[in-house]
């Protein structure tokens, strides 16, 4: 077989591997923000893989923001959405251009899935497909760090993510009952103006600690704008004093 038949072939599996399964958790991008200075807003809009999501960030100081964010998915088998806010710390220095952050969020995942005929299979006695539905409490934890010029931003973050299932009681003959535990790193590359930039980010999902199976999607690859109003953003001077936080 050619070379280029087997790429073909690993790039389908892995397509059928990010589209094909019905998740119950589906892990949304964790938001890198790369803020600059105090009263930034960055607010971004992306596509991943069937899902539009959504993330907003906000420096109340030079030291402390407010974050909050969404996703929504949807195909023929499965219908999530996620919505989450937290809080956070990061800093930032001018002159070498790298800055830190660190943030504490929490949410609320629902997800319905239908399994009927396909490579997922799971009728009833009867032949009938099943619907799973499901809700979840996301708490996370994620450090990160970033690199943000006039132009071009590059950030890495790692989110540690605890997930407690309120429901189904029972799935695909599994008791759904604990807590399971997720690892979320993420790259994120954004290349514009300061007011607007287009952003490549992708991420994986590590399970480390399951409770019951259940597929998951373990690759996320995501593209959208970052739109950002300051002053800086604006062109317009700082009114800051050097030491003031």
């Amino acid at each position: 077989m050619r070379p280029h038949k087997w790429t073909y072939i690993a790039a389908s599996l892995l397509l059928m591997s990010v589209t094909g399964c019905r998740p119950l958790y589906r892990a949304s991008i964790p938001n890198q923000p790369m803020l600059t200075e105090k009263r930034q807003l960055d607010a971004k809009i992306g596509l991943e893989t069937g899902t539009g999501y959504f993330n907003a960030t906000y420096a109340l100081t030079n030291h402390v923001l407010l974050t909050a964010g969404g996703n929504a998915w949807s195909n023929r088998n499965t219908t999530a959405q996620f919505g989450e806010s937290g809080i956070g710390v990061f800093g930032f220095d001018e002159k070498s251009k790298f800055g830190w952050s660190t943030l504490l969020t929490t949410g609320f995942g629902y997800a319905s899935v239908i399994d009927d005929v396909g490579i997922f299979e799971f009728p009833d006695n009867d032949g009938n497909p099943i619907q799973y539905q499901a809700q979840y409490i996301r708490t996370s934890i994620q450090p990160g760090f970033y690199i943000a010029g006039n132009a071009f931003d590059l950030g890495f973050a790692l989110r540690a993510s605890g997930v407690n299932w309120l429901s189904p009681d029972i799935y695909r003959d599994q008791r759904v009952q604990g807590l399971e535990i997720y690892f979320d790193p993420v790259l994120t590359l954004q290349a514009g103006t300061e007011a607007v930039k287009f952003f490549l980010e992708t991420s994986l999902t590590i399970p480390t600690v399951r409770t019951f199976n259940h597929p998951i999607n373990p690759v996320h690859l995501g593209l959208g704008m970052t739109f950002t109003i300051s002053r800086r953003a604006l062109g317009l001077p700082s009114k800051e004093k050097p030491n003031e936080q």
